[in-house]
């Protein structure tokens, strides 16, 4: 037994790991073809400060973007194979990938990451060679890095970096050296895809990674002929999602002519072969797209990319749907289901290369007369975009909840009345009222607590590298270090603004003993009572859409509704009058208010007809 009033020594306090408890906020990739990430392949680029990678994640967000794609460089990481003596010269630095990583998890922003580069010692069959990235790797020894990148990341970054890509165009020769080999690719696929989902079942990992090129003997491949390559070899299950970078300088992304080889039509392609493999469930996603203003002009840059961006995330027009050969148009029609995010590419144009392919496809460009970077129109379209998206879905959402208001209102009242009449041989139609006042009032609250989530829009952010300069046709592949990538904003959609319920549209049936309206009395037949149907006043609800600064304004105003109970009697017998003028009430600011002033009315109600049951008529209730 303890003795309570003696003093005993006090319980140490629980002690807690402040980095277990602490929560961090991360964003996943949207799947959705309407995201719209940004692929920065320079950011990477050694020769940047700290400062300057700040600043480009700055300049992503000034654009609305919140994915980026990056480079996770194998041969940077690991220049020496781990345990050998040149490791104590060269040991693992994840210095660089680290800042990145963490930048991002500070802003919740989302992260490709592109698994690629060949060390040395790392390439197929001990063929590496010192300053080669894009030497076919290992598949043991890149499965192996793969899996402690993973593990690396989940632990210092959780959430931070949610799809993983196998490498990085490796239908392109300077991407895969010595030949481009598909079946070699499909091995090293699926020992990394095995590797990442040992670490991180949860991640996605996407495939193909393809450059849009055509076939010419070893040097490069077609995307078709790669994916059905892949196919046969075993590489289905073994990704999420697969990747391809639809570039072309000369016609815009939806404006080409699908019975000829062109992105549009290759794209279309690869989906048959899914299908025709069962992968139906399996995405494509475009993870680099864009043009170098060295070749175009800044307006066709912004062209273009709005062009592209439009029509990926929405699909063909009826006019070029009737272009599609038959065989494609059913896919086409699917669009939506089966095209996920769209990455532009690239940040910032090169200051020591700006004049070239490689060094001119930036977002923004360095102004020398002011020291500053700037942004191309092709940035203005894509923040433009990003914003007109996310109020498009805002306002889908309120028009959602404004009609799931309307179908509660109806069924409430519907199930007020059904209760209310079948018994009615022992109600009044001012208990009728009082229920179905309830109802509407229960109503709105369900409603009011719907308001406030909007569906989230997702905008990417990716980093990729460059396209090859093949005839304008193969893109370039990605060296150790890559291209910066730029996405352009596009211009704000225009506030709709509405009201969540008009006033006087919505008009309670409560009990109305109105003198003017009850006939005079009759006696009362004990020995049979007649059931009148009660008449529901349809409900109007105006669905405008609320603009989304204007709504707890609008709501405001818009609850102070007066909910009129016509002419109810107080308790001692006298009238109420007539119906309340609005505004002449205490405004009611919240749902209970509402109930609780409909409670009141009714109760007084209830107590003048109380005299029916004794014999009174309702006329003399009513006087």
């Amino acid at each position: 037994m303890t003795n309570l009033l003696v003093p005993t020594e006090p319980l140490p306090k629980p002690s807690y790991d402040a980095a277990a408890l602490h929560i961090v906020p991360t964003a996943t990739i949207n799947d959705d073809s309407t995201t719209i990430g940004i692929a920065d392949s320079d950011m990477y680029d050694p020769n940047l400060t700290d400062e300057e990678i700040i600043k480009r994640f700055d300049d992503m967000q000034a654009l609305g973007v919140n994915t980026v794609r990056v480079l996770i460089p194998w041969g940077a990481i690991q220049q020496a194979e781990p345990g050998s003596p040149l490791e104590v010269l060269f040991p693992e630095d994840w210095s660089r990938i680290d800042f990145i990583l963490s930048q991002a998890q500070e802003r919740d922003m989302a992260v490709l990451g592109v698994l690629n580069s060949t060390p040395y010692w790392g390439g197929a069959d001990g063929s590496g060679c010192l300053g080669c990235p894009g030497v076919a790797p290992d598949p043991t020894k890149f499965a192996e890095f793969a899996g402690e990148a993973v593990t690396r990341f989940n632990e210092l970054y959780p959430g931070v970096v949610s799809a993983y890509e196998v490498w990085n165009e490796p239908n392109y020769y300077r991407s895969w050296v010595p030949v481009v080999d598909p079946v070699g690719y499909t091995e090293v696929l699926k020992a990394a895809y095995t590797a990442i989902k040992a670490a991180d079942p949860n991640a996605t990992v996407v495939a193909g990674v393809l450059a849009a090129v055509v076939s010419a003997g070893g040097f490069t491949m077609d995307p078709v002929t790669f994916v059905r390559t892949m196919y046969a070899n075993g590489a289905k299950g073994y990704f999420d999602a697969l990747s391809y970078h639809p570039y072309s300088y000369d016609r815009p992304f939806g404006e080409q002519n699908p019975n000829f080889i062109s992105p549009l039509r290759t794209l279309l392609e690869m989906r048959q072969t899914m299908l025709d493999n069962g992968d139906e469930l399996v995405k494509i996603w475009a993870t680099e797209y864009g043009l170098p203003t060295s070749m175009v002009t800044y307006q066709q840059q912004a062209d273009f990319i709005e062009d592209f961006l439009n029509t990926w995330a929405y699909g063909l027009t009826d006019e070029q749907m009737a272009q599609l050969p038959a065989q494609f148009r059913e896919l086409a029609a699917d669009w939506r289901n089966w095209i996920g995010p769209a990455f532009i590419y690239t940040l910032r144009d090169r200051l020591a290369a700006s004049d070239s392919e490689q060094g001119s496809m930036g977002l923004y460009y360095f102004d020398e007369v002011s020291g500053e970077w700037k942004m191309k129109p092709a940035a203005e379209v894509i923040k433009w975009i990003i914003e007109e998206r996310t109020s498009n879905s805002f306002a889908e959402a309120l028009a959602a909840s404004l009609q799931k208001l309307v179908q509660q209102v109806a069924e409430s009242v519907a199930a007020a009345v059904q209760t209310a009449v079948v018994p009615a041989v022992t109600q009044t139609v001012a208990q009728v009222g009082a229920q179905v006042a309830d109802a509407l009032a229960n109503a709105l609250a369900a409603w009011l607590g719907s308001l406030g989530k909007p569906a989230p829009v997702a905008a990417g952010v990716t980093a990729t590298d460059a396209p090859s300069p093949v005839d304008h046709v193969v893109q370039d592949g990605t060296d150790v270090v890559a291209e910066p990538e730029v996405t352009e904003p596009v211009a704000p959609a225009e506030p709709v603004e509405s009201d969540v319920v008009d006033e006087g549209d919505v008009e309670v049936l409560a009990a109305r003993d109105d003198a003017d309206e009850v006939d005079d009395a009759t006696e009362v037949d004990f020995t049979e009572v007649d059931v009148t149907d009660v008449d529901v006043t349809e409900v109007d609800v105006d669905e405008d859409v609320l603009d989304d600064e204007d709504l707890d304004a609008d709501l405001d105003v818009d609850l102070d509704v007066d909910l009129d109970v016509d002419d109810v009697t107080d308790t001692d017998g006298t009238p109420s009058g007539a119906r309340h003028a609005q505004g002449d009430v205490e405004k009611a600011t919240t749902v209970d208010a509402i109930k609780d002033r409909l409670a009141g009315e009714t109760a007084a109600s209830d107590a003048d007809t109380g005299g029916k049951a004794g014999g009174d008529t309702g006329a003399d209730a009513a006087a």
